[in-house]
């Protein structure tokens, strides 16, 4: 009974010369002597450079799959990195917004001086005797448009001369 022949057998008659070109009383499809084919791969491989061979392959094998593995872990980290950018950057925007707003609403229910409006309401001003979307009503009855109620309070203030304080210095 005859041996199957091995790949490494296959590939060494594929070598050292084409399947079929033999003839023989012991020779297989292959054209492979099944006697000889333990000797075909030992006189065609040094069988210790076939084992360094294999050593060295799964060698380089093993520094590969750091290799994989670090770039996998590489790639999952600068992954995370960009989300945690992505989410960095909206939530300032976020909070930049939020500001804008209450900023906004600030402007909106108090005065320069830092005072509350009064109520307002849509109406006419007692000045100009103009129809406005927003007419401030004071509590002693008057109505003033932002325009005329902005006036009303420059007038109120006091001036700065009047302010003590260190006197101006003169050059």
């Amino acid at each position: 009974m005859r041996p199957t022949p091995t790949f490494a057998v296959i590939l060494n008659a594929w070598w050292v010369r084409p399947a079929g070109t033999s003839t023989g009383p012991n020779v297989d499809r292959y054209g492979v002597s099944a006697d000889g084919a333990i000797g075909l791969i030992a006189a065609k491989f040094n069988v210790e450079a076939v084992y360094l061979m294999l050593a060295s392959r799964l060698h380089m094998f093993g520094a590969n799959i750091f290799l994989i593995i670090g770039a996998i872990l590489l790639s999952i980290v600068a992954i995370g990195f960009l989300i945690a950018l992505w989410t960095g950057v909206n939530i300032l925007t976020w909070r930049r917004s939020q500001k804008r707003a209450a900023a906004k609403r600030h402007r909106e229910r108090f005065d320069k001086t830092g005072q509350p409006y009064p109520p307002a309401a849509r109406g006419l001003c007692s000045v100009c005797d103009a129809v406005h979307a927003k007419v401030y009503h004071l509590p002693d009855g008057t109505r003033f448009c932002p325009t005329h109620y902005a006036e009303l309070i420059e007038a109120r203030r006091p001036d700065e001369a009047s302010q003590p304080g260190p006197a101006p210095i003169k050059t």
